[in-house]
């Protein structure tokens, strides 16, 4: 090829390259200024700290739901026996032997619980009242109430020894919902019904004093 030919295609060339940048399209410059971008997010992840989703105030990413419009759950409605502070019951229980006891405390959880319990063994009556307010106890003997006249440092010893009756067939009522309680004493083997029973009622002081 001859000197002159490659100098016509290198004038070709320069002419080509300087066409194409004088009549190419002006771009816009970018400014690079994080004030410009969106408020609520900053380096392409939302207020919220989830580059993914923007959860909404309640937290929930799928419904957002006004306070207002939740639902109320409904109180339980069933007797608390474990948190009551008075309750009656009448307890019969059966098997070589069968008796009947009504069972009456008041007060219960404190220091000064009162509690009273009367019935039949065999056709025999008994009883016991026990009054922690008054640091007294008295048995029922022959239809007339006993003051049994408890020196102070036994008295923990008596009371415990006497209620524990009454403070085990109030824990058998702990899952009691309403109607009857029927169980199998593990201890002795008897079969055991409490009824008639009451949580909460209102009951004078004058019924734990003879």
């Amino acid at each position: 090829m001859k000197k002159w030919m490659y100098a016509v295609i290198a004038v070709v060339v320069v002419v080509g390259v300087v066409l194409a940048v004088t009549l190419a399209p002006e771009r816009p410059a970018v400014e690079n200024d994080v004030n410009d971008v969106p408020n609520d997010v900053v380096n392409g992840v939302p207020e919220n700290g989830d580059p993914d989703n923007d959860v909404p105030d309640n937290g929930d990413p799928d419904n957002d739901i006004p306070d207002n419009d939740v639902p109320d759950v409904p109180d339980n409605d069933f007797p608390d026996v474990a948190g009551a502070t008075s309750i009656r019951y009448t307890v019969e229980w059966a098997n070589d032997v069968t008796g009947t006891w009504t069972y009456t405390g008041k007060d219960m959880g404190t220091a000064d619980m009162k509690f009273r319990w009367e019935g039949t063994v065999d056709g025999v009556t008994d009883g016991f009242i026990i009054n922690g307010e008054l640091r007294k106890i008295w048995s029922l003997e022959n239809g007339e109430w006993v003051d049994q006249d408890i020196p102070p440092e036994y008295w923990h010893m008596f009371w415990e020894s006497i209620a524990a009756p009454f403070e085990e067939y109030t824990t058998q009522l702990y899952d009691w919902t309403h109607g009857d309680w029927t169980y199998t004493d593990p201890h002795t083997g008897y079969s055991v019904r409490i009824h008639n029973i009451q949580v909460n009622p209102d009951l004078p002081d004058a019924l734990f004093r003879p």
